[in-house]
């Protein structure tokens, strides 16, 4: 992990880091905002794009992308953004339309 972090700082500048948040920060995503993770995932999908990174939007309930990205590399690291499989602590995250 340490060696993936050597690598990052040594290719993003904190400038980038920082635009990039400030980007982020812009889009409208808050909670009870209609399709509140829909622009934003747009926005993510599109920054790896423009950085030759293959990614995807899947749509895993209506307006709440997942995206997608992969990195090909050596070797059989793996990293994941993901928190893995866990009970929600919200409780309203996950329903569908009908509140089910």
């Amino acid at each position: 992990m340490i060696d993936l972090l050597n690598c990052l700082k040594e290719k993003v500048s904190s400038r980038e880091i920082s635009d990039l948040a400030g980007n982020l920060i812009k889009i409208p995503s808050y909670t009870g905002l209609e399709n509140q993770e829909k622009e934003i995932a747009e926005f993510i999908c599109s920054f790896f794009r423009s950085e030759g990174i293959n990614a995807e939007m899947k749509e895993v309930l209506k307006g709440r992308p997942n995206v997608y990205a992969t990195l090909k590399g050596q070797g059989n690291d793996l990293y994941s953004t993901s928190r893995g499989i866990r009970q929600n602590r919200r409780p309203e995250y996950g329903k569908d339309d009908s509140g089910t």
